[in-house]
């Protein structure tokens, strides 16, 4: 469960962002799958988004020169599916 209370944000700009990433996990990027509810992606309660994210893996505690080449052709792969969509 992800709470997230930013100045300026609205739960509509939430909502959109879990929705770009779901978006992109069914393209096959492998990222973090949103939960949905009956409303969408994002429940607002006083003043906080709340969404619920299922975690794709731990996070990298170093980087290699192949990592970094793969994160690249990630980040490559990504774009093309932006346009894409």
């Amino acid at each position: 469960m992800k709470v997230t209370q930013e100045k300026g944000v609205t739960a509509m700009q939430v909502e959109q962002r879990c929705q770009f990433c779901e978006a992109l996990r069914k393209s096959g990027i492998r990222t973090v799958r949103q939960a949905k509810t009956i409303q969408g992606f994002c429940l607002e309660d006083e003043g906080c988004c709340i969404t619920l994210e299922e975690d794709v893996g731990s996070p990298f505690s170093q980087i290699s020169v192949d990592l970094a080449k793969k994160a690249g052709r990630l980040m490559a792969e990504m774009h093309n599916t932006v346009e894409a969509l």
